[in-house]
């Protein structure tokens, strides 16, 4: 594995996640100012479920691209582990923020994700889609 191999890799990775996010905030931006969702967590929630729905794909493919350790369903399983946990572990820290600033939604929102898509390429790299040792 070169250093170039793994700044690609890294590079497909922030643009998946950047499509990904992209959806997230979209279907948020669209609950909580449009149908004036007043359930700032419900709104998250469903952002995330979009979001997870068009990226595993992504990642599978571009991302993680080659052989790996783990089968299709074993990823699948995993990579549905690790959204569960990511929203439970966002919507913790979303709800956090918001509880000490009540007025600064977006910035918890951002906050909460910014750290979800740092321990998600953890997950990712480690369990979801692991390499075999070859490559």
């Amino acid at each position: 594995m070169t250093m170039r191999s793994d700044l690609w890799r890294l590079a497909a990775y922030v643009l998946g996640q950047g499509i990904g996010y992209a959806t997230d905030l979209l279907v948020f931006l669209f609950l909580v100012e449009v149908v004036h969702l007043n359930l700032t967590i419900l709104a998250h929630l469903c952002g995330k479920f979009g979001s997870a729905a068009l990226t595993y794909f992504y990642h599978a493919r571009f991302s993680f691209p080659g052989m790996k350790r783990n089968s299709r369903s074993a990823s699948t399983v995993a990579y549905t582990g690790m959204v569960l946990f990511n929203m439970i572990f966002t919507s913790a820290i979303l709800k956090g923020v918001i509880f000490v600033f009540p007025s600064h939604v977006y910035v918890a929102k951002i906050t909460s994700d910014v750290l979800g898509v740092i321990m998600t390429y953890f997950f990712m790299r480690t369990l979801v889609f692991p390499r075999t040792a070859t490559e």
